[in-house]
């Protein structure tokens, strides 16, 4: 594993689980298959629940929050706030969350954007300002994503306080001739909620990790964005409200790779079967199957693929435990190409 994929894979399970608590693996077998509404023929996916076993407590523990952006500031206990003023980090990256659409309604996935460093380096609050900025108006790299906010619409941090009074302020301003208090024409409430839970994922992700976050909306205070209440301090839902349950760490999307290549990412899995398959439009080349590290909760997989050279997509799923009653499993793709 190069240290890019340990850097990509570290990030993504010390942020998909870093403030989740075990539950019973049973309730969860049960919950998954019972019958479920589905709206489309499969679902895209990306990692959210508890890990259960000690060798994935041990993996994330061993976890930092991204290339050059330790999980917090040097000096700083564990669950406390990040001081003020904020040392500086090396700006290699930005976790961004984008919207997906799934049988269980829009879930939010997570990508890993190359960040602009002031010098060397830059601030927490540049790091988290410059995420916002992506995930309101940047685009993501994985077509079945997308940003559910106005075009025109602006976002960005201001960090306060210091120790247990650090908060962070995310200041939105509206599209010209607009104002993000009502939810726009043609959106759901379910998505609005969703976008707000973007701005809470994002900014509360990487350097800051749970510094308290306040919404603002054209330079003052609003009850609702989007049409959508907002507390004081914005809080993140749910992991399993909000995001996925399958994510391809690598490759990433568009990515070359070489004929031998592995696959590496987190899912929660019934019984922890990981099913994969490499396709060329309808034509599945290659197929298999692996075992996560544990059964039903967020855990890491990976396999190894060899292929002729060529391009591919490559899908990761679930397994499908209601017998067909509900929608189509979890599944994350990934379209990557085979060099010579």
């Amino acid at each position: 594993m190069t240290a890019r994929d340990e850097a990509r894979l570290r990030d993504l399970l010390h942020d998909s689980v870093s403030d989740v608590e075990p539950r019973s693996g049973l309730e969860e077998i049960r919950t998954r298959t019972r019958g479920r509404d589905g709206r489309r023929p499969w679902v895209l996916g990306a990692g959210a629940a508890a890990l259960a076993t000690a060798a994935t407590v041990t993996a994330i523990a061993l976890t930092a929050d991204g290339p050059g952006l330790p999980a917090r500031s040097p000096g700083v206990a564990a669950g406390s706030a990040v001081p003020s003023p904020a040392p500086a980090y090396a700006a290699e990256s930005l976790a961004v969350y984008y919207v997906g659409q799934t049988g269980q309604g829009p879930r939010l996935y997570r990508e890993l954007h190359a960040a602009v460093a002031s010098g060397d380096a830059t601030t927490p609050q540049d790091v988290v300002s410059q995420a916002l900025a992506e995930a309101v108006a940047g685009s993501p790299q994985d077509p079945d994503y997308r940003t559910p906010w106005p075009v025109g619409t602006q976002a960005r941090a201001t960090l306060s306080g210091s120790g247990a009074g650090a908060q962070l302020d995310v200041d939105l301003t509206s599209p010209v001739g607009t104002s993000l208090r009502e939810r726009p024409a043609g959106m759901s409430s379910e998505l609005a909620a969703i976008a707000v839970q973007q701005l809470a994922y994002t900014a509360q992700s990487k350097a800051l990790g749970g510094v308290p976050v306040s919404l603002r909306l054209d330079g003052a205070e609003s009850d609702t964005v989007l049409g959508s209440s907002v507390s004081r301090p914005l809080g993140r839902a749910s992991r399993e409200d909000v995001l996925g349950l399958v994510q391809i760490a690598t490759p990433t999307q568009g990515e070359s790779v070489a004929s031998g290549f592995t696959v590496r990412g987190v899912g929660a899995f019934f019984e922890a079967n990981v099913v994969w398959e490499l396709r060329q439009g309808s034509e599945v080349v290659r197929s298999g199957f692996t075992t996560a590290a544990t059964c039903c909760r967020l855990a890491p997989y990976s396999f190894e693929v060899t292929a002729p050279p060529g391009d591919y997509t490559l899908v990761v799923r679930d397994e499908d435990a209601s017998g067909g009653a509900g929608p189509p499993p979890f599944l994350d793709t990934k379209d990557v190409t085979v060099e010579r």
